[in-house]
């Protein structure tokens, strides 16, 4: 082997062991969980926002996956004199938010609250954002005709325990 030869192998090697450590140092970027800080603000309780006069609805959830939603009915002396409670699994991925209600409870004046079992659906299609301590949902509402696009806007509701 003539030395020009056994030079230009050494730059070949030194050039690839150069890029070959370029290229180590660079650290690929990991993939980072774009739900998790959404998801966790969502674990809170929430309060409609603006209330309706004569109701209180509360929307809580969990971090093991379960939700529920409070409404209350008022008379006009701000006795209650209904209310429901819905209670499910829910899930997110990305900004859709999806409810499956497994139990409905509710009791009407002074009769016994009735519990029963459920598999509905509530808040079709919904997307949700969480914004200045206000989570929108953004979701499908069926009247008789067709589908009507529907926002619901909740604050965060801190409750003292």
């Amino acid at each position: 082997m003539n030395v020009k030869t056994a030079t230009s192998v050494k730059q070949l090697v030194l050039v690839i062991l150069s890029f070959t450590v370029l290229l180590s140092a660079c650290k690929k970027d990991k993939k980072v969980k774009t739900d998790e800080p959404r998801e966790k603000g969502l674990f809170t309780s929430w309060i409609i926002d603006p209330q309706v006069p004569g109701s209180e609805q509360t929307l809580y959830f969990d971090r093991d996956s379960t939700f529920y939603m409070r409404t209350f009915t008022y008379s006009t002396d701000l006795v209650i004199s209904s209310h429901e409670v819905l209670s499910g699994k829910f899930r997110t991925k990305g900004d859709s938010l999806k409810f499956m209600v497994t139990q409905r409870k509710s009791k009407i004046g002074n009769a016994e609250e009735v519990t029963t079992p459920a598999n509905d659906k509530i808040y079709d299609h919904a997307v949700f954002q969480i914004k200045d301590n206000k989570l929108i949902l953004k979701y499908d509402s069926y009247p008789a005709d067709a589908p009507v696009a529907t926002t619901a806007t909740y604050r965060e509701y801190l409750i003292a325990l």
